[in-house]
């Protein structure tokens, strides 16, 4: 009997915690293949950045080798569109390349039509507090989620200027305890772990020693790529 059955047993509710990480979500796929091939499910997902855009795929019903064939399309896409910067006071490129992938398979998609009870995490940057999305249109929340800070622009929403979940969540347990979760499995793919942000402190802010623009683009879109294209 696995750690899963018995919680199962126990009738403890199971989440399964996706966190930002850009390229490298592609290892969110490699955990949830191996929970597939141990015939574990979660009771509910909780995506932040890249974990949301996995972890939606995820929760409507995709398989873990679907979405590895979608992400490599993801990055090939983006990696194409790369030379349209659209350089701003608060971002580089447009947004509108998430969105676009995201249209081929969601459309007008609600969070709450799920098969795997679905959670996505963005930072509202005029609050300073992490949103929880439940429920409403997936692709405006996905893209919040993933609109990491002055590389693509915020998503302005219900009166809410949304960035990356990762900026205060990066892995979103806290978000998952709120939904119901009794015990979680967290995925942290990030290179290292970025200073805690207190409610005062936006990325901007940060000591620079700790914290830089160039790395933080360099950790969350471009490492890796190619050899996540191999």
């Amino acid at each position: 009997m696995s750690l899963f059955d018995i919680f199962r047993l126990k009738k403890q509710t199971i989440a399964l915690a996706l966190g930002a990480g850009g390229a490298r979500g592609l290892a969110h796929i490699g955990v949830i293949k191996a929970l597939e091939e141990v015939g574990f499910k979660p009771d509910l997902i909780v995506g932040s950045s890249m974990g949301a855009f996995i972890g939606s795929f995820y929760a409507f019903g995709y398989s873990s080798d679907e979405m590895k064939d979608i992400y490599k399309k993801a990055l090939v896409k983006f990696a194409g569109n790369i030379v349209k910067l659209n350089i701003k006071f608060d971002s580089i490129i447009d947004s509108s390349i998430i969105r676009d992938v995201l249209m081929d398979y969601f459309k007008d998609t609600k969070i709450e039509e799920a098969k795997i009870k679905l959670g996505i995490v963005a930072s509202d940057i005029s609050s300073k507090k992490e949103v929880l999305f439940t429920n409403g249109n997936l692709i405006n929340a996905v893209q919040a989620s993933a609109a990491i800070p002055f590389v693509f622009p915020a998503v302005r929403l219900k009166g809410m200027k949304l960035v990356d979940g990762g900026v205060i969540e990066p892995v979103p347990v806290r978000a998952a305890r709120f939904m119901g979760a009794e015990k979680i499995i967290g995925v942290n793919v990030m290179k290292r772990r970025y200073p805690e942000i207190k409610k005062t402190h936006m990325p901007w802010s940060l000591p620079r020693d700790k914290f830089s623009l160039s790395e933080l683009i360099s950790d969350n879109i471009f490492s890796n790529l190619l050899s996540t294209l191999q």
